[in-house]
């Protein structure tokens, strides 16, 4: 099996928002348009036929974002019975299968609102029922898809000729991206046109490609075939959130933890933050709220209830939360430590009353008194 790593981008695109939003701070999200943006890929092809084919993301997701997996096999036999990932995302299938009677079969699956994951953490398995021929398996992460209802539209087709591609379909939504992918008995040549190669897998030669549209209309995948031969095309249009703003997702709280008291300063880490925006911890709202770009967020925690709470940023009316992102606490000062005791012996018969000094015990006094056998007094 041979792999290959889409680039990802994530960090070139957040440091021009970051660059964008410190020239022009107030009319950031007016600047900045909508879309959906590729971050990694990568794929396998087992060249003798397998029930199971696993594929690693070897960069780190981000929490939010959406995965897409194409499936093809090289027969029109096999199904695929089920698409799991190592953090439990929730696969469906958006298109599919598409079959080619002796030659060929695919379909796409995605997950949306995918759980975070460390470099390398995450692997999609593929199961089929039976043996699957040579199958090509694609998997691609994107960000800033609707986190609740990704698919818009959806396209396939097969057929025999020096061009793959899908049917024609209309979008509904404005701001769609469009994923292509086919599964050829030749090889694939290049994108279609106004689309981007995002894979292209050896040593089958099939493509997965993306096109970000800015209006609403009638749209197919495509891509060039040689020698010219059988083909699969299937096409995806996947939508931006509805309101078309980009929900925020909250990455990390810094310190993650603070005083039951609040007043605690924090910075939260995240992306698609905006001025305006308003944080909540455990349901209460922070104060001092500051939104440094659009991954920094710094606020003052309010008082709460000992114990972890759920960070909530919300902005222009969407929301994105971090479950159990920040630790309220009774005290910071430490565990208690106990400096003496006195009197320092005692009878074997127990009833000794004692004296014990220290610091940070329940009661917030330096001592308490205990006797030996059974609590005295002191609150402690």
């Amino acid at each position: 099996m041979k792999n290959i790593i889409g680039t990802s981008v994530r960090l070139v695109l957040l440091a021009t928002v970051a660059l964008a939003w410190w020239l022009h701070p107030a009319s950031l999200a007016a600047a900045v348009p909508v879309s959906v943006t590729y971050v990694q890929g990568n794929f396998g092809t087992p060249q003798t036929a397998q029930t199971t084919v696993k594929v690693t993301y070897t960069a780190a997701q981000v929490a939010g974002d959406l995965n897409v997996v194409v499936v093809g096999w090289n027969d029109s036999k096999a199904v695929v019975s089920a698409v799991t990932d190592s953090k439990g995302n929730t696969y469906a299938r958006a298109v599919g299968p598409t079959v080619q009677s002796g030659y060929a079969s695919q379909s796409i699956y995605y997950a949306k609102n995918i759980a975070t994951a460390a470099a390398g953490t995450n692997s999609v398995t593929v199961t089929f029922a039976s043996a699957a021929t040579s199958a090509d398996i694609r998997i691609l992460e994107y960000s800033g898809a609707d986190p609740n209802n990704p698919v818009d539209v959806t396209a396939a087709s097969t057929g025999s000729s020096a061009t793959s591609s899908s049917v024609a379909v209309t979008t509904t939504n404005a701001t769609d991206l469009l994923v292509g992918a086919n599964l050829v008995q030749g090889s694939t040549t290049g994108p279609g046109s106004g689309f981007t190669k995002r894979l292209m897998t050896t040593p089958d030669g099939d493509i997965a490609e993306d096109r970000m549209l800015t209006a609403a209309g009638s749209y197919s995948a495509s891509a060039p075939v040689s020698p010219s031969g059988a083909w699969i095309m299937q096409m995806v249009a996947f939508r931006t959130p509805s309101g078309g703003t980009v929900p925020p997702a909250v990455s990390s709280v810094s310190p993650n933890s603070g005083s039951t008291a609040g007043g605690t300063a924090v910075t939260i880490t995240g992306t698609n933050f905006a001025a305006g925006a308003t944080v909540t911890f455990g349901g209460t709202a922070t104060t001092n709220v500051i939104a440094v770009n659009s991954t920094t967020i710094t606020a003052t925690t309010p008082a709460g209830s000992a114990g972890a709470v759920t960070v909530t940023v919300t902005v222009s009316g969407q929301s994105g939360s971090l479950t159990s992102g920040f630790t309220y606490v009774t005290s910071l000062a430490g565990s208690p430590t106990v400096a003496g005791v006195s009197p320092n012996s005692g009878s074997t018969a127990g009833g000794t009353a004692v004296t014990i000094t220290g610091t940070n015990f329940a009661d917030g006094s330096d001592s308490d008194v205990w006797r030996d056998g059974g609590d005295q007094g002191g609150g402690g």
